[in-house]
Formats: C-alpha cells, sequence, structure tokens
C-alpha cells in the first residue's frame, strides 16, 4: 500500500512538471500543428502508424535539465523505439530495460508516448513523451527505492548549456 501511494506521488508530482514544462516547450516550438477537433478513426490510425514509423526511424538525441535545480546544465541521452518499446542509453547504464509505451494521439495530431521503466533495485522511471512533427519532448521523473526523487524536462532541441551526462551514469 505504502509503495502504491509513493508511486502515485510521484505521478502526480511529474504531470505538476509536465504542465509548466509543456507550456515553455510548446512555446519554444516552431511549427505548431493546426487545432483539428475531431479526427476520425482512420485519421487516428493513420497518425499512429506515422509517429510509429517516425519514432522507429531513428536514435533521438535528448537534451535533459533537472527540474529541481536553478542553474542546471542541461544533460545528454539517447533513446531508441523499436515500434512501441523504447530504451534510454543512460537509464540502461542503471539497469533500466527497454519498456513498451502506451501511444495516444491528440486532437492536434501530435503523439503523446507514455511508459514506466524498472530496474532490479526497486527504482522507477515514469516517461511522458509528446512528438509533434520532428521534435520531441517530455519529462522522465526517477523515483529511487532508497529515497529521493529525480525529475527532468527534456527535448531534442540543442540547449544553449552544454549538455554532460546525467547524474548517477559512468562516463
Amino acid at each position: 500500500m505504502k509503495r502504491i501511494a509513493v508511486v502515485m506521488l510521484a505521478i502526480g508530482l511529474a504531470l505538476t512538471f509536465t504542465a509548466q514544462s509543456w507550456a515553455a516547450w510548446g512555446s519554444r516550438q516552431k511549427e505548431a500543428a493546426p487545432a483539428v477537433s475531431t479526427l476520425t478513426e482512420q485519421q487516428v490510425k493513420a497518425l499512429e502508424s506515422v509517429s510509429i514509423q517516425k519514432l522507429n526511424s531513428q536514435t533521438w538525441t535528448i537534451y535533459l535539465t533537472n527540474l529541481g535545480a536553478r542553474a542546471s546544465k542541461a544533460h545528454m541521452d539517447m533513446l531508441s523505439f523499436t515500434n512501441l518499446g523504447m530504451s534510454s542509453q543512460n537509464l540502461a547504464k542503471q539497469g533500466f530495460g527497454t519498456s513498451n509505451c502506451a501511444l495516444h494521439i491528440q486532437a492536434d495530431s501530435s503523439a503523446v508516448l507514455e511508459t514506466v521503466q524498472r530496474n532490479k533495485e526497486g527504482d522507477i522511471a515514469l516517461w511522458r513523451l509528446e512528438l509533434r512533427g520532428d521534435s520531441l519532448g517530455g519529462t522522465v521523473s526517477i523515483q529511487y527505492q532508497k529515497g529521493g526523487i529525480e525529475s527532468y524536462n527534456f527535448s531534442n532541441s540543442i540547449p544553449a548549456s552544454a549538455p554532460e551526462p546525467v547524474a548517477g551514469t559512468k562516463k
């Protein structure tokens, strides 16, 4: 019961930070998809297929900034997708394996992916990703079994500060 409460708290924190981060991230986007009131089932299926193909087409370099730090330098990571399976190069070094993503197409034709990764130590990584055209961004919150939560915003756009490896990973 305690574990469920902690996971729910982590999800709540992640969603709080997500709303703030997406507002900032969305304002930086050069290409905004036109608002669509409703999509047909056929359009959703087509957008899902295109999104999966786009995710699978490359290894995505992302730049993460710590939500808890005032003057945080960006950290770099690489995300790989195989169909709806996602892996993080940095988290793989900490024992996190590939996880399956839930894909949701939004009314504006953007694709939202959500997944949870776990390692043998019981640490949990909660990911929320949004694909808009060629832009990938989102948040990841890592809850450590021994205590503590780290939350990051990320984007595939190169940040102003020089990127470095994510804390806790070996060079």
